[in-house]
């Protein structure tokens, strides 16, 4: 199918009820996953896939690659960390360090708590907090920024150079991994 085709099909599953779009999804997803699967993502539009009976029962026969495309599409499409969790195990990233080369690729409040949680998993890696902490500061925006002023706290990141302004006492540490509204405010100071 040619380039065009595809941005057809898009605009034509973005119009199409639940219905009919879960429909095309599994014949599309059915006959060329690997062709198809981008094209029904962005087709998706605001469509929770986890609501789906057709999307969970297809979960099974995706592939690894399958499972990588249909993460990296939706992350971002969620606004709470509880959503986006479930969406992610259902995907089959269970182990919080799998969750780690996923989350830190998006901007998204929700991806940040999520990773936030998974870099204590790791926390005795300290050259893997420093390499994500150092990815963050070079992303440029002002959730990583802060998250990586947070992970400068949190795992006594002494070494990482930056001029943070968020500030945080030692007993704000837990609840910023713990309380996600607790989270999202600070993170927006």
């Amino acid at each position: 199918m040619k380039k065009t085709e595809h941005e057809l099909l898009v605009r034509r599953l973005q119009r199409m009820d639940d219905g009919e779009y879960w429909d095309a999804f599994a014949r599309y997803y059915g006959e060329s996953p690997r062709e198809f699967l981008v094209t029904l993502l962005r087709g998706m539009g605001e469509r929770d896939p986890l609501r789906s009976d057709v999307f969970l029962s297809l979960l099974p026969s995706f592939s690894e690659i399958d499972r990588q495309k249909t993460a990296e599409r939706l992350i971002d499409s969620y606004d709470e960390p509880s959503s986006l969790l479930s969406l992610l195990h259902h995907l089959g990233y269970d182990e919080p360090a799998s969750l780690i080369p996923l989350l830190i690729k998006h901007q998204g409040m929700p991806s940040a708590f999520l990773l936030l949680r998974a870099l204590r998993y790791v926390e005795e890696d300290r050259e893997l907090l420093m390499r994500v902490a150092r990815f963050l500061l070079r992303r440029d925006d002002a959730v990583a920024f802060n998250l990586a002023s947070v992970m400068r706290l949190s795992f006594n990141l002494e070494s990482l150079r930056g001029t943070f302004s968020l500030r945080l006492e030692p007993w704000q540490l837990d609840k910023m991994e713990n309380d996600w509204n607790f989270f999202s405010q600070q993170m927006k100071m």
